[in-house]
């Protein structure tokens, strides 16, 4: 019998090299934190990506929650019953903007909260640009102010928590473009209202153009200047506060 070593064939067998990925998420996700791209993509425990320097994730604790529907560009404010009242465009009656209510103020511990449309008129106002709620904080009154296609806007509020609603009103002028409102009251006594109520937009004037309610938004003034007029802004019209001494920011 011939025998012969085979060793020198086949050697020893190659190990691959283990191809360790270094990742960035090396904390635990608090359970109402949410880390996304544009678009609502979620990202935590991406790799494949690089997020290093300004784009490198670290440990937040947010406060993510939803309310059941969709919205753009909301706004929103909470009335003295401690309730959150917020706009959610398109979801309303016949496709009007939404003002939807949730129960998230003084939720401590457990996720216990409830949303609805509280916006439910006779006559509910078209869809419209952009949708806007504000809430008196002296007063508690829900204003909702609807953009419509450039032209104007139309005012409606409740002073029940969006029990009942009235108006619409309107607020606008026809020698300038309407867009981007922004709204706010102070605790100014008016004429014939607790409070004073403005509103500014972009128009197009090298300044923005503001108007004021002297009784709550059933009618308003002429929009005039409300900033100095060579301040050149383009017309844009930055976010109002209106303050505990009865001026507006």
């Amino acid at each position: 019998m011939v025998s012969m070593s085979l060793s020198g064939c086949f050697g020893e067998a190659e190990v691959e090299e283990e191809t360790v990925v270094s990742s960035v998420w090396t904390f635990e996700r608090p359970e109402l934190t949410w880390y996304h791209f544009p678009d609502a993509v979620d990202v935590w425990g991406d790799d494949t990506v690089d997020l290093s320097g300004r784009n490198l994730p670290y440990p937040a604790e947010g406060t993510y929650y939803s309310i059941g529907m969709s919205t753009f560009e909301p706004t929103m404010g909470i009335t003295q019953s401690d309730t959150l009242f917020m706009s959610s465009y398109g979801n309303g009656p016949a496709g009007s903007t939404a003002v939807v209510a949730c129960d998230l103020i003084g939720m401590t511990g457990t996720l216990d909260y409830s949303c609805e449309n509280v916006y439910d008129p006779f006559f509910p106002i078209a869809n419209s640009n952009d949708p806007y709620i504000y809430v008196d904080p002296w007063t508690s009154r829900i204003m909702k102010f609807d953009m419509h296609a450039l032209l104007g806007m139309t005012v409606e509020w409740s002073d029940d928590d969006g029990a009942s609603w009235n108006g619409p009103s309107v607020a606008t002028q026809i020698y300038s473009v309407q867009d981007h409102q922004t709204i706010a009251s102070s605790n100014m006594p008016a004429m014939f209202h607790p409070t004073t109520w403005m509103f500014c937009i972009n128009g197009n004037a090298p300044h923005p153009l503001c108007s004021s309610s002297q009784d709550g938004g059933a009618t308003w003034g002429p929009e005039t200047s409300g900033a100095p007029v060579t301040c050149s802004s383009g017309g844009l019209s930055a976010h109002l506060v209106g303050s505990i001494d009865g001026n507006f920011y």
